[in-house]
């Protein structure tokens, strides 16, 4: 037997600090956008969501994977003059992806005002892209220093970067929207050049960038070889996007607006839901296992890991599923009301994510990365196909979302097989099994008192399932002594 030496009171710890950053985040987003909307109207809604759009393609090509890349090599590697040459290599990538985004901007921007607005582009909007692009710039500095950072579990800097960049664009929002066009331009990356600031002035100060050395990195014979980036990782999150946009036509045309209204909406809380759950552990939990030093050691923080997200999520996905024509109806309008058994459906996907996230991860921390994006192209395959087949043959919209359910059980069980074949069958204790069956059952009985039973008997059940959650808290997550790996 061996003993793990990452305990709960660390993760917890590691959980408040980052789920408090990471919903603080999502207030101001929301409030800004919020003035956003009421000082410039739908159009200027419009125009932010083309930026930002724009912005995440730009970054998403040019990034090439390297964030995840930067977190696994630098958390896995003990020789510091082979992490700072990373570091290194990292800056001179930058400086790579800051050349072509000048390039862009100088050269491309007509092309793309007209790609982006079409008709409608007139003689001011290459300028109000030439803005937004070079805003970019602050976007892909910023993530590639939290990545530095996070991979030495630098949580209290990558915080501060985060909330001064939610901090500022909130702060500036309303003066820059005041000036016009242009201030919209230059709200969509506001806050990313202030933190982009920060984080360089953070990974100088724990690190140190030696500019002198950049010369010597970018001759050595091996400089290319050493580039943080993944050609899987880069295709990942097009596919990804690819798929999710190809739903969302396919809905529009099978279902109509009002359809597609109900998808997006459901989706989103769904999508926000998981974010404030698996984002405020994300920096914490893949460069911690890079830092252990046994693969038992690894197998217990996996399960811990499982464990504690699945206990998190229970309450959270039951909430969903009795509240969710309530929650349509405080978040959207009434009209909405109608999709809430389809959100119904959509959260009870929440407690799979537990295990499928923590294992995508770990084939991340191993660097397996051509396996980590095939499962999830079968996964993407499954729900654009399965919504293609059910939407094309007259099912109604309901059908979709339950084929987004059976798409996630196959994809947790594929992982489940993968894992457990590649790693061993120490990758999923038995209290997991246990602990994931009983989860999966609670939500099923969730949705059936949803269907057939009133708001008395819900409230009832809810705060049983509140009881609950704190008992496995106190259970699991509180014991004096730490779990050991079987």
């Amino acid at each position: 037997k061996a003993q793990n030496n990452i305990s709960y009171g660390k993760m917890l710890s590691a959980f408040k600090i980052l789920a408090g950053a990471t919903l603080l985040s999502v207030i101001l987003g929301i409030a800004t956008t919020k003035i956003i909307a009421i000082v410039a109207g739908t159009n200027g809604i419009a125009l932010i969501g083309l930026y930002r759009n724009l912005i995440s393609m730009v970054v998403t090509i040019l990034s090439m994977g390297m964030s995840t890349v930067i977190v696994q090599r630098i958390s896995t590697t003990t020789d510091i003059d082979t992490r700072d040459e990373l570091i290194r290599t990292v800056i001179l990538l930058l400086l790579f992806q800051i050349a072509v985004v000048v390039m862009l901007s100088l050269f491309f921007s007509e092309t793309i005002s007209i790609w982006m607005f079409g008709p409608h582009a007139d003689s001011s909007h290459p300028l109000w892209i030439k803005i937004v692009l070079l805003m970019a710039i602050g976007t892909m500095i910023m993530q590639a220093m939290i990545a530095v950072l996070n991979g030495k579990v630098n949580l209290k800097p990558i915080t501060i970067i985060n909330v001064v960049s939610s901090v500022s664009t909130f702060v500036l929002v309303y003066p820059l929207i005041k000036t016009g066009d242009i201030g919209l331009a230059i709200v969509v990356g506001s806050g990313s050049i202030i933190g982009a600031c920060l984080g360089v002035f953070m990974v100088r100060r724990i690190y140190g960038l030696k500019v002198r050395k950049l010369p010597a990195t970018l001759t050595s014979g091996k400089f290319f070889s050493k580039l943080p980036v993944s050609g899987y990782l880069s295709i990942h999150p097009i596919g990804m996007a690819a798929t999710f946009l190809g739903i969302q036509v396919i809905v529009n045309n099978n279902y109509g607006v009002n359809g597609l209204g109900f998808y997006n909406a459901v989706t989103t809380i769904e999508t926000t839901s998981v974010m404030l759950i698996m984002s405020s552990v994300r920096s914490y939990y893949l460069p911690v296992l890079g830092q252990l030093d046994s693969q038992v050691n690894k197998e217990v923080f996996v399960n811990k890991m499982i464990t504690m997200l699945s206990i998190f999520l229970l309450p959270v996905s039951v909430c969903l599923i009795l509240g969710s024509k309530y929650i349509l109806w405080i978040l959207y309008r009434e009209k909405f009301i109608p999709a809430a058994n389809l959100l119904a459906l959509q959260s009870m996907v929440l407690v799979l994510h537990a295990y499928s996230w923590s294992y995508a991860f770990y084939l991340n921390h191993k660097a397996h990365y051509g396996t980590y994006v095939m499962l999830d192209c079968i996964w993407a395959s499954l729900l654009i196909g399965g919504a293609w087949y059910l939407s094309s043959h007259g099912f109604p919209l309901t059908a979709v979302f339950i084929n987004y359910l059976i798409a996630s059980l196959i994809l947790l069980s594929l992982y489940l097989v993968v894992i457990r074949t590649r790693y061993g069958s120490g990758m999923l204790h038995t209290r997991n099994i246990k602990l994931g069956l009983t989860m999966f059952l609670i939500v099923a009985l969730s949705f059936i008192i949803s269907q057939r039973t009133g708001l008395l008997l819900q409230l009832i059940y809810f705060s049983a399932i509140v009881a609950y959650t704190c008992y496995l808290i106190k259970k699991h997550l509180f014991q004096k002594s730490l779990l050991r790996c079987q």
